[in-house]
């Protein structure tokens, strides 16, 4: 969508100048949705918790570019993965798993953080071609890298008799726990009593949906 500008200079009939209120805030809300849209919100990676699995797939073995679990396939040489349908920790035996990003904006030429939750041993990744290591250790721990290039990200994670649980894909540097962007979301303040500002708990259906977008081209 090309974007909306709001006009200040025509001259109506009725001697107003600019767009009425209501039309100006039609076109607000217009360019905003497209902003919130190509940034997306928190994980880029989709399927990082008690898996989707469609394929019902066992867990285990996966041959070179073979879906397992929802968006998730195995990389050159396969791999062998399995996620608890309970907890959503990753069993990661060996080999390359990978996930397509569908042409990120504002991601290619940016740094971006890659991190898990508990992993066990270290973890090779590569992020569209750019690639770190994240260590081992408890919480969330990861590495920023900035790749190059356009379209699709293939993000790669590649390890050994690790365990780990929800990989993250984040714009920036920094990495945040997977319940605090949500918790953020859903906190909003509000005028109080005396224009003094209170902060209110939303009810989570009013202040959070999710769009989850399991595409057969990519899992």
């Amino acid at each position: 969508m090309a974007l909306q500008k709001i006009d200040i200079d025509i001259v109506y009939p009725n001697s107003k100048s600019g767009d009425p209120a209501r039309l100006m805030t039609q076109k607000i809300n217009a360019n905003f949705e497209e902003v919130y849209g190509a940034l997306g919100i928190g994980n880029m990676l989709i399927n990082c918790g008690v898996p989707i699995n469609q394929r019902d797939f066992a867990g285990g073995a996966l041959a070179a570019g073979a879906y397992g679990y929802d968006r998730w396939k195995a990389g050159t040489g396969g791999c062998n993965v399995t996620i608890n349908a309970s907890t959503g920790v990753f069993t990661h035996t060996s080999g390359p798993l990978q996930q397509v990003v569908e042409a990120p904006q504002l991601a290619w030429g940016k740094k971006l953080t890659i991190s898990v939750e508990d992993p066990s041993v270290s973890i090779t990744v590569s992020v569209g071609g750019a690639t770190g290591t994240i260590t081992a250790g408890s919480g969330r721990r990861g590495v920023t890298v900035t790749p190059s290039g356009s379209g699709n990200m293939v993000v790669q994670l590649t390890a050994t008799g690790a365990t780990y649980s929800r990989p993250k894909l984040e714009r920036g540097i920094r990495r945040e726990p997977t319940y605090l962007g949500i918790r953020r979301q859903n906190l909003r303040f509000a005028s109080g009593i005396g224009g003094g500002s209170i902060l209110k708990m939303a009810q989570p259906s009013q202040q959070l949906s999710f769009s989850i977008r399991l595409r057969r081209s990519h899992g």
